[in-house]
């Protein structure tokens, strides 16, 4: 999703370009780049940058915050990036020294699963609910228009009028198991309904891509569009893969899931100028450097990032990342570590000097990008297929601060595009109910020719009170779509 933050209005100075060629500590000289391209907010050295208003130590460094020192680590846990490994069987880690890490790990990598890209259901369309086969158009879609469509069409009435193909997913599903009065549709208006009384709209970046994120990473790509018989056998229910990747995708963020995160979800507006309040301390780039190079260069493993550093979030999943060096002030690419790193007595202008761990002895730029899936929209089709799928990049700025030792122990982020925090599930991590491992194997043999056993969809109405899906129901349709 893309994201639309409320920042004051800033203007930024015009920097001259100037070409030149930068040495390294060596005196090897990088390529040859415009020199001083990276804006900065105001005058640098008065004021904060979206980078410094949400730096933050690692576990023991001290961090300032209006004056206020303390000196006690901040949400140990919430750095430690070895707890995104954990839940990994069998991974490997790498220590904290920056050279070793740097021999041990490539500066490109990418995950091996398979993925791909579906919609974050927007909940100002209505969410899970939203009837995308009825729109002739999904441009300029208002939230008000859209649910007064369904108060005058709810599900009842296209069931009886036999227009079951342009029910939503999640009114296909409730037939399917026979959740007669409809709750979980109803549910999503109601929450719809919530912020459209409170602010007149609904925020657009409020969705699903909670849940649509960890679906795209570790549940199958559903390929087929299947038919299933209704729960009272009297219709036929065409399920898209857009349908049943909805679906999936709502399992995944309503159903209790374990998952490991580091860093905090900011649940405030972050303006320029000041420091935030302790829930908006977001990961330290030398914990998130750590993390990525571990998680995907090490261990091959994927991995979600919340991209929005403000209130809004925006979960992507992750597929690859590349990185370079640069040296700190002048931002010359380099994939040589010798040449970019800079002792901290020779960065005499250092912007962020203030905020610096006192046991810094050297600093060195990082420029990452992060390649992530986008989400598309649902559709008619009657197969999907990697074809459909789209990514996108994400470029973050840092630096590292370096102990005399050689060991990673903080950074600065270079400006306000960064992780609000990190996320991952565990390879053997479903979303299951209560419910589903009560049912176990019993629907393996289930073909969608007839109805759902009883007992299946008694589960489902127990499951449906606490607004969940059976997974075990979700997890054969995607068995059945992908034969």
């Amino acid at each position: 999703m893309k994201t639309t933050k409320l920042f004051l209005s800033i203007s930024v100075l015009a920097l001259s370009l100037t070409l030149g060629v930068a040495k390294g500590q060596v005196g090897v000289p990088f390529r040859v780049v415009n020199k001083s391209t990276f804006p900065q907010a105001w005058g640098i050295d008065t004021h904060l940058n979206g980078l410094q208003i949400l730096s933050r130590p690692l576990p023991g460094e001290p961090f300032s915050l209006f004056d206020f020192t303390f000196t006690s680590p901040i949400n140990e846990n919430s750095e430690n990036f070895k707890l995104l490994l954990d839940v990994f069987p069998g991974y490997k880690v790498s220590n904290r020294n920056i050279s070793e890490v740097d021999k041990l790990i490539a500066h490109t990598g990418q995950s091996q699963a398979e993925s791909w890209s579906h919609h974050a259901m927007p909940l100002d369309y209505g969410g899970i609910a939203f009837r995308y086969l009825a729109q002739v158009s999904q441009e300029n879609l208002k939230w008000k228009d859209l649910f007064h469509e369904y108060e005058k069409h709810p599900p009842e009435f296209l069931i009886e009028n036999g227009d079951i193909r342009t029910l939503s997913p999640i009114e296909k599903y409730e037939y399917l198991v026979g959740n007669t009065n409809f709750s979980i549709t109803q549910f999503e208006w109601l929450e719809g309904n919530k912020y459209f009384e409170k602010f007149g709209h609904i925020p657009h970046w409020i969705g699903l891509c909670h849940g649509t994120a960890p679906a795209t990473l570790n549940s199958p790509r559903p390929i087929n569009a299947i038919s299933l018989k209704s729960y009272d056998g009297k219709h036929d229910i065409l399920f898209y893969p857009s349908d049943i990747k909805e679906l999936v995708s709502y399992a995944w963020g309503n159903n209790a899931n374990e998952s490991a995160m580091i860093g905090v979800r900011c649940g405030s507006v972050v303006y320029y100028g000041q420091r935030p309040s302790l829930d908006c301390l977001d990961p330290n780039p030398g914990s998130f450097h750590l993390a990525v190079l571990n998680l995907m260069g090490l261990n091959a493993q994927t991995f979600i990032v919340d991209t929005s550093a403000g209130n809004e979030v925006w979960n992507r999943s992750i597929k690859s990342y590349r990185f370079k060096y640069f040296k700190p002030g002048t931002h010359n690419f380099t994939d040589k570590l010798e040449y970019a790193i800079t002792s901290i007595d020779d960065y005499k202008n250092d912007p962020f000097a203030k905020y610096r761990s006192s046991r810094t002895a050297s600093i060195v730029g990082v420029w990452m990008e992060l390649s992530y899936i986008i989400g598309t929209r649902p559709s008619n089709s009657l197969v999907d297929s990697a074809e459909r799928d789209l990514l996108g990049t994400h470029s973050l700025w840092y630096d590292i601060e370096i102990d005399p030792e050689g060991n990673i122990i903080g950074g600065e982020w270079q400006n306000e595009h960064h992780p609000d925090f990190l996320w991952v599930v565990g390879d053997n991590v479903k979303p299951r109910s209560i419910y589903d491992f009560i049912i176990g194997n019993n629907l393996n043999a289930y073909d969608g020719t007839t109805s759902l056993p009883p007992m299946i969809t008694s589960y489902a109405k127990k499951a449906a009170l606490k607004n969940q899906l059976l997974f075990s129901v979700l997890e054969r349709m995607l068995e059945l779509s992908r034969k």
